[in-house]
């Protein structure tokens, strides 16, 4: 049985929690988020900034500085074994999707705010014209245009 590499299984890990956000991003619900799956995010995110933890100790240890790392990752060894060669490609691969999402949602959010702030909170631009005159006593015979 082959020895799997543990940064291996953590891309895969990944790759399976990007693949189903890709899956779902454009599925939307009224409802709460549960209170187990807001506790396993966390546990996640507790995993996550652990992990990165003890590679910044790891790096600190062996006296790597983070300009060398770089220029390591940017172009990987010719002795790496192609086992770690494909590790590496795919560590590179997944960097590159995650940066095309982080774009994305950075513009979604940016045209959500767009939004909140041209119709007042509201999507519906009939709500917010509606919303504009309600101040002024005019809900009951309000007309749209």
């Amino acid at each position: 049985m082959k020895k799997l590499n543990p940064l291996d299984k953590a891309i895969s890990q990944v790759l399976e929690i990007l693949d189903f956000i890709t899956e779902n991003k454009d599925l939307k619900s009224d409802k709460p988020i549960p209170k187990h799956i807001e506790s396993e995010l966390d546990r996640l995110e507790m995993g996550v900034e652990m992990l990165r933890e003890i590679n910044d100790m790891t790096l600190k240890s062996s006296g790597i500085s983070s300009d060398e790392l770089k220029d390591l990752l940017q172009s990987p060894p010719d002795k790496l074994s192609p086992r770690d060669r494909r590790v590496v490609e795919r560590a590179m691969n997944l960097k590159k999707v995650l940066k095309d999402m982080q774009k994305e949602v950075k513009i979604r959010a940016r045209v959500e705010k767009e939004v909140q702030r041209k119709y007042g909170g509201t999507k519906d631009p009939k709500k917010a014209r509606q919303k504009k005159f309600k101040k002024l006593g005019a809900k009951k015979n309000w007309k749209p245009i």
